[in-house]
């Protein structure tokens, strides 16, 4: 499913999507104990104590519409795709909280930079990281973003991309013979060198690698197609190693 995923059409993170993942079928393994419900709320106290530059950054929702999502995420597992009331995907799950409607649509108080990034991004990360509590901690922050910092969180997307995605690859890029290629492409960071590389990973018959540089203008692409490209035997230790909590939680505290 994954490299489905992977080989879409290059799009800019600004433009208007929706996640063909989002048509398949939920899991329905969505019952929690109600000692989870408590351990995300103390684990959000902990965390808005260690990080209270973070939790303090201005929101477009008020207190109360934060804890209706915290409350619904503590209570619901998250799966890959749109899902259902009872088991949502992570922009579902704020909007049924806040709106009590089924929908993936991203909500106005909401910069669509960081929704469109999550919508991808949760539909190819594992799921016991989409599940996480940090994960869950962080999207009633990411609900709450507006949209007045658009060009700075795209280009935190970007730069997570260039820095922290593609270099994932480059041991497998040197191992495959087009190390050149891909350094330059991480380094120069332009389209240029994008295309340069996609070829030379394409010369290479590595099709995923191949399409995790054509993902040049779109960082969630690019994150699904260098998972796929790192293999599914390293896939759990390429997520942890590019860290999506710390790209979001990133893009939520830009306020300039």
């Amino acid at each position: 499913m994954l490299a489905r995923l992977c080989v879409i059409s290059v799009i800019t993170v600004l433009t208007p999507t929706t996640n063909p993942c989002h048509d398949e079928p939920a899991r329905l393994d969505c019952w929690i104990d109600p000692q989870q419900v408590t351990n995300l709320l103390r684990y959000s106290e902990a965390r808005a104590f260690h990080q209270g530059e973070l939790e303090d950054t201005m929101s477009t929702i008020t207190q109360e519409q934060a804890e209706k999502i915290t409350a619904y995420l503590a209570s619901h597992t998250l799966p890959s795709g749109l899902g259902t009331e009872e088991s949502a995907c992570s922009i579902a799950a704020i909007n049924l909280a806040l709106t009590g409607k089924l929908t993936d649509k991203i909500p106005d108080c909401m910069s669509l930079v960081i929704g469109r990034w999550i919508i991808r991004i949760q539909d190819a990360m594992p799921d016991d990281m989409r599940n996480s509590n940090e994960w869950k901690r962080l999207l009633p922050l990411a609900a709450g973003t507006g949209r007045e910092f658009e060009p700075q969180r795209k280009a935190v997307a970007m730069e997570w991309m260039w820095t922290v995605v593609l270099t994932q690859l480059q041991p497998l890029a040197d191992k495959r013979g087009y190390g050149d290629a891909w350094l330059r492409m991480t380094t120069e960071k332009t389209q240029e060198a994008a295309l340069g590389a996609k070829k030379a990973a394409a010369a290479y018959a590595d099709a995923y690698a191949a399409a995790a540089a054509a993902a040049y203008a779109d960082a969630y692409a690019a994150a699904a197609a260098a998972a796929d490209a790192a293999a599914y035997a390293a896939r759990n230790k390429f997520w942890i190693a590019v860290d999506p909590c710390k790209c979001l939680e990133d893009m939520i505290a830009v306020s300039a």
